[in-house]
């Protein structure tokens, strides 16, 4: 994820900490809920992570609140192969045969980028080159306000078919 990046500043701050605000497991689900304001030019940056058992679906979810409209990315590193569907609200990633399908379940389509480093986001010195890695990507632009979620399921599971807020997560 890297919000702000029209705000001039990037993404994220070197000097940030997160804290688990809120979690749970049960015999159906587990969840944690991760604050990560303070590693963010943003005025808000919370990501939930959560696990469907019963479907081993894995939901990642982003709330996302600035001060002033940013671009915004969502990343997911694979070195599989990454097949869109025409609609741009699925793809499904391949690697060594195995397949899962990522879907965003709210606003958004997903992009496959390089996964190099940018202008907006440089290498940092010693990191490797990520020559064998693709990026699942979701960009929206002059977002003040903006949930992403992802679920990642096993080929032929359906996915939940609304978002959630994290504050209602229990």
């Amino acid at each position: 994820m890297n919000p702000g990046l029209t705000l001039g500043q990037g993404g994220q701050k070197g000097t940030g900490e997160s804290y688990i605000s809120q979690y749970k497991s049960s015999d159906t689900e587990s969840f944690a809920v991760c604050d990560m304001t303070s590693a963010y030019w943003c005025g808000s940056v919370v990501r939930g992570m959560k696990l469907l058992k019963d479907t081993k679906t894995v939901i990642i979810q982003d709330e996302i609140k600035c001060t002033s409209g940013t671009d915004m990315y969502w990343f997911a590193h694979t070195n599989g192969e990454i097949e869109i569907s025409e609609d741009g609200k699925s793809a499904v990633i391949t690697d060594s045969g195995e397949k899962l399908v990522a879907y965003i379940l709210g606003e958004g389509v997903f992009t496959v980028m390089e996964a190099k480093s940018t202008s907006w986001s440089p290498a940092v010195e010693g990191q490797a080159e990520n020559v064998n890695f693709k990026r699942l990507t979701v960009n929206v632009k002059d977002k003040t306000e903006y949930t992403i979620a992802i679920a990642f399921a096993p080929e032929g599971v359906t996915p939940p078919s609304s978002v959630v807020p994290l504050a209602d997560w229990k």
